[in-house]
């Protein structure tokens, strides 16, 4: 790795068969403060040596355009691809040295003559050259790192949601360098297991990969913003996520950096890179500095979506009870009608009132007015508050305890999912059980399930009753239809649409009644919001 500027510390690699000159370079050399050296005379050896570590500076023969030299170079510049090399030439080796040079390589050393002389001129020229290779180096890094931080901080302006926020910050990384990997995930709450996804690859690929493993939550959940560092992906495949797809890159190591929003769960950006020597200090105080910009722009990400969702669902409430306000006004005066029209024919022929017809449709009429009023009572508490994130499964387990199901078996195999709902959900479970307790039939088994898909979540109810029949199956959702109130379903749907919810039942006649909920992409999560 190379050393810090101001240290000036170099350690240079001599290759070169000539005993003489590899012996009063190296004097030189060793004989100024912060210059280490190791001489080797072959191509084995050189090969084997620029393998094994990192140098600062190359002192080449002049035979260096030999293909077996030519070979030495490459790895030498794979390495550190800006390193500087010294052509140590003898004066009539003139047209080999300016080939080698037209090729790329920094300096021209003769060899022959005064050596000290020349010894002198070669250290000064190795420190120039490191000198100016590392000044390079550095005004790159510090750009680099500019541009990380100028194009984050233009991806959170303009971000509209979490994803698109995380995709642009994924690739950014993987197009500055040397990045070749970057993903985004975390742990889902009360299970073992985590959730990611690939932000962006080298080569711009839009594949979408997620993956499920167990999770690193001692990793990721810590109070250090610096994350950790896993410099042997290969030794740590059951634990990261995309090993394989970053093997496929040629990366070695990994870094995962947590980003910890105010009102939302703990999550982790991954960047993978050919080697650990890319996560110095400096680097990481740059990734600390993006995922706590980060954390920010997704809390107003978040705050945003839910007051946009809070907006939608009050428009949604006011539409909705204008049009009840309106059906149900229609209903009662109909029904007004009939007791008026009665009550007329009762004042034409008194005799009449005590006929059992006539008080039979009166108390029908009244009885209609009252269920009306009842079913106002009940509409009025849609959207009467705030929507909420809430548990599924903790939400199907309350409910349950406020019903006698008697001797059917109730499964709750809902995982820990959230979704973005009235507070009524509960009712929603209620009125499903109940329409099964009340129409089911000969029923043992109630279940609930919850299911991610590509573009949001699905919550299932099933019984194994009597099923509902092909042509009820969007009826059952109107008001007034059922043996009962015909309330229960109606509701069920007005209080799910208030917040973008949809159900349909799709089951099999005879085999039981299924119901599915679709919740949309932004109303369903796999951690909790909180």
């Amino acid at each position: 790795m190379l050393r810090g500027a101001g240290e000036m510390k170099i350690h240079a690699l001599i290759i070169d068969d000539r005993t003489e000159l590899i012996s009063a370079a190296r004097s030189a050399l060793e004989g100024s403060d912060g210059v280490s050296v190791e001489c080797v005379a072959s191509h084995r050896e050189a090969m084997q040596t620029i393998g094994d570590g990192p140098y600062d500076a190359l002192l080449l023969p002049s035979s260096i355009m030999d293909a077996r030299w030519l070979e030495v170079l490459e790895l030498a510049r794979s390495k550190n691809p800006d390193i500087p090399q010294i052509i140590l030439s003898n004066r009539d080796d003139e047209e080999p040295v300016v080939s080698a040079l037209n090729s790329g390589d920094t300096f021209s050393i003769p060899s022959v003559g005064d050596t000290g002389k020349y010894m002198a001129e070669l250290v000064f020229r190795i420190r120039n050259a490191v000198s100016h290779q590392r000044s390079e180096l550095r005004l790159k890094k510090l750009t680099r790192h500019f541009l990380i931080l100028s194009n984050v901080n233009h991806s959170i302006v303009h971000a509209t949601d979490q994803d698109e926020l995380l995709s642009a910050i994924g690739r950014i990384f993987v197009s500055l360098g040397p990045y070749r990997l970057a993903c985004a995930g975390g742990a889902a709450a009360h299970t073992d297991q985590a959730s990611y996804r690939v932000l962006h690859e080298k080569g711009g690929q839009k594949k979408i990969l997620t993956e499920e493993k167990n999770t690193i939550a001692d990793l990721i959940r810590g109070d250090d913003p610096a994350g950790v560092i896993i410099p042997e992906i290969r030794h740590c495949r059951d634990r990261v996520p995309f090993s394989e797809d970053a093997a496929g890159h040629g990366c070695t190591a990994c870094g995962i950096f947590p980003v910890r929003p105010h009102n939302l769960p703990v999550t982790a950006l991954f960047l993978y890179a050919p080697d650990t020597e890319i996560f110095d200090d400096e680097e990481r105080r740059t990734i600390e500095t993006v995922t706590a910009n980060l954390a920010h722009a997704i809390d107003s990400l978040d705050q945003e979506q839910r007051r946009k969702q809070a907006e939608e669902a009050l428009k949604q409430v006011v539409k909705k009870l204008n049009l009840m306000s309106s059906i149900t006004r229609h209903d009662v005066l109909n029904q007004v009608t009939v007791l008026k029209g009665y009550l007329d024919l009762i004042e034409m022929d008194p005799d009449g009132f005590s006929n059992p017809d006539t008080l039979n449709r009166m108390k029908a009429a009244t009885g209609t007015i009252h269920e009306c009023i009842n079913f106002t009572s009940m509409y009025q508490k849609i959207g009467a508050y705030t929507p909420a994130w809430q548990n599924v499964h903790d939400v199907v387990g309350r409910t349950v305890r406020t019903i006698d199901t008697g001797t059917i078996e109730v499964e709750n195999r809902s995982d820990s999912c959230w979704v973005y709902a009235d507070p009524l959900l509960e009712k929603v479970f209620y009125n499903l059980i109940d329409n099964s307790l009340s129409h089911a039939g000969v029923c043992t088994r109630i279940r609930f399930s919850t299911r991610k898909g590509d573009n949001g979540g699905t919550i299932v109810y099933e019984d194994n009753g009597d099923g509902i029949p092909t042509d009820q199956k969007e009826l059952i959702f109107d008001k007034g239809v059922g043996r009962k109130t015909g309330f229960g379903l109606f509701l069920a749907r007005e209080i799910l649409s208030i917040t973008g919810l949809s159900i349909l039942e799709n089951g099999t006649p005879g085999e039981g009644a299924r119901f599915e909920i679709e919740v949309p992409e932004n109303g369903f999560r796999r951690l909790s919001p909180d």
